[in-house]
């Protein structure tokens, strides 16, 4: 639920985008994970952390 806030309240902002921070919606990162199926022993490397 926080994440949902936050999620929201930075889609409000009007400086959101221009520090370099996107935010994936839910839907997406939901889809991603059940696509994936990880497990504890996996590993995950995000690629767009700089």
């Amino acid at each position: 639920m926080q994440g949902d806030l936050y999620e929201y309240m930075l889609g409000k902002l009007s400086t959101a985008g221009h520090n370099g921070q996107f935010r994936t919606p839910k839907h997406i990162r939901e889809m991603m994970v059940s696509l994936m199926a990880p497990t504890p022993d996996d590993t995950i490397c995000e690629e767009a952390v700089a």
